[in-house]
């Protein structure tokens, strides 16, 4: 099993893209798959190619943003805002399964994987977890930041965990936290986050960046978000007044289609490339409050590949086109750098009115 999850990782988990992992411009430029697939997928023998993505074809997260979109109001001031902190935050990957990893672990389950209880998590229909029933695949685990993202995508369902915890003894997996919603469906009213924006709601998987090719909107966080929120968002653990031109969270931004062309986007590496790519076609949204500057390069954890005792592909990824790499003295590891922020004019960011998220315009 493990030999062919490896095989699978090696050729792109079953993208059609002619360019592989490292030199086309174009990467897959297959049709996005619907999400009614998810059930022929399985951690960590048979990964989802690139080409398939989660939520319905209308969902916010695969929802192109078009011509002339329509723009907030206060998009100059909500860039202003977003930018105060200083540059756009860099992604450090080689942190799984350390306190570092603050990601989401993901997996996908079959009815061959052991049958666990739920205790936690909401008690609601639709969304109900608790005392419910859930297979996940032996070995999976957390992500190992204290927040414990957990991620099942099980039967149709996205089953998504805050600070979870698997009782591999009782067969228990408990949640602070916690939500069920199909994933065919808008992706959206879930508990995984601050927003009610679930773990696979805009997080990259690392076949698409292997791919060069993301066909989704990305989920964003910042230090600088209103406490109040737009659509899609629910909800919101952000601290700053909107009336001084803080964006609420949900806020969807996009890089203008008339700096971010695709000239100026042949400059970049592949996987640079692939991001600028989505936040310009697809946007992306705010869904998370954090002590640091913008972050829009989100990312499924390593730890859905290192708990089964496969290699992080992040980290494969980085060392195969030579990122820079430092020594984390906190956890006792080499991490590797994607730079987004530079080379980039992020001030022409622009923010998307969210009644083109909810079809109200």
């Amino acid at each position: 099993m493990l030999v062919a999850a490896l095989i699978a990782l090696a050729a792109g988990c079953g993208s059609s893209s002619k360019s592989g992992d490292g030199s086309g411009a174009g990467g897959d430029t297959s049709t996005p798959r619907t999400a009614r697939s998810a059930g022929n997928f399985h951690s960590p023998d048979k990964f989802p190619p690139a080409s398939w993505r989660p939520w319905a074809d209308d969902s916010p997260w695969n929802q192109r943003i078009p011509q002339r979109a329509p723009l907030d109001p206060l998009s100059t001031r909500f860039v202003d805002r977003l930018l105060e902190p200083g540059p756009v935050e860099p992604l450090r990957v080689g942190i799984a399964d350390t306190s570092s990893d603050f990601s989401h672990a993901i997996y996908f389950a079959n009815s061959k994987d052991p049958l666990y209880r739920v205790e936690g998590g909401s008690r609601t229909d639709p969304y109900a977890i608790n005392g419910r029933q859930v297979r996940i695949p032996k070995g999976a685990k957390p992500a190992a930041g204290e927040d414990s993202h957990l991620a099942i995508v099980y039967d149709g369902e996205h089953w998504g965990c805050y600070r979870a915890r698997i009782d591999t003894n009782a067969h228990v997996l408990h949640c602070d936290a916690g939500r069920r919603v199909p994933i065919d469906g808008v992706g959206l009213h879930a508990a995984d986050t601050s927003s009610r924006f679930p773990s696979l709601g805009g997080r990259i998987r690392y076949q698409e960046l292997a791919a060069g090719r993301i066909d989704h909107a990305l989920f964003a966080a910042s230090s600088r978000v209103a406490y109040t929120w737009v659509y899609p968002a629910e909800k919101s653990d952000g601290r700053w007044d909107p009336g001084k031109g803080y964006p609420p969270m949900g806020t969807r931004f996009q890089l203008d289609p008339a700096y971010m062309t695709d000239a100026r986007l042949a400059t970049y590496p592949t996987w640079k490339r692939a991001v600028l790519r989505a936040i310009r076609d697809y946007g992306f949204y705010l869904g998370d409050s954090t002590n640091k500057s913008l972050k829009v390069f989100p990312i499924e954890s390593g730890t859905g590949y290192t708990s089964f005792g496969l290699a992080d592909p992040w980290v494969t990824y980085a060392k195969r086109h030579h990122l820079p790499s430092s020594f984390d003295n906190a956890i006792n590891r080499t991490v590797y750098t994607f730079d987004v922020d530079s080379g980039v004019d992020w001030s022409k960011l622009r923010a998307i009115g969210p009644c083109l998220a909810s079809k109200d315009c």
